[in-house]
């Protein structure tokens, strides 16, 4: 819920700075199609990236004893994933270090994928909502604005999925089961440990 309603907020703060307008709304059945479309393809799509991104790197670096490095090397592979499919621009650069920090950051503190694809998937379901899967979504919208002040709000507001994250874990309203950078004791000589 808080990807969706991250970015829910992003688009109605630009919808009252003047971004769009809309005339109103798709039919039932295309309404219908489209967010079962979005929920089932953003959901392979966002545990996909997830488990390649930040599920292959966790287990790699915690095994190698280099946890230090997941932040900064999960959030560049995440930049360089994102603007492959979006394009090397800086706002999409910063876009992309954002996201891509804030899900490291909850894999890194549960120590798993769920919260992480969870925050992913409910961020890319608004989008697709918006702007459906060929630029057509729930709401017909019109004089769609391309100016730097909205890419800045955009920005702004995704950049609030952080701090948020950051309270609901630091609140333990969201269950921890592991965190991935905990304390790990060494292992004595004959002593196995199952993971």
């Amino acid at each position: 819920m808080v990807g969706f309603g991250i970015y829910a907020v992003k688009y109605l703060i630009s919808y009252a700075l003047g971004k769009f307008e809309v005339a109103g709304t798709m039919d039932t059945a295309f309404i219908f199609m489209l967010l079962a479309q979005a929920l089932l393809a953003m959901f392979f799509s966002s545990a996909i990236n997830e488990v390649v991104i930040r599920g292959y790197w966790l287990a790699y670096l915690r095994e190698k004893h280099l946890l230090t490095w997941f932040l900064p090397v999960v959030t560049v592979l995440y930049i360089l994933d994102d603007c492959w499919n979006a394009g090397f621009h800086a706002e999409n650069v910063v876009f992309s270090a954002i996201l891509g920090f804030t899900f490291a950051y909850a894999v890194l503190k549960t120590g798993n994928l769920w919260l992480s694809i969870g925050l992913h998937w409910g961020g890319n379901v608004m989008y697709r909502m918006l702007y459906g899967f060929n630029g057509q979504g729930v709401w017909r919208l019109e004089n769609i604005a391309d100016q730097p002040f909205y890419d800045y709000i955009s920005l702004t507001v995704t950049a609030l999925m952080f701090p948020v994250v950051y309270r609901l874990l630091k609140s333990r309203l969201i269950y921890v089961d592991a965190p991935a950078d905990a304390k790990q004791e060494p292992l004595s000589a004959g002593t196995a440990r199952l993971t």
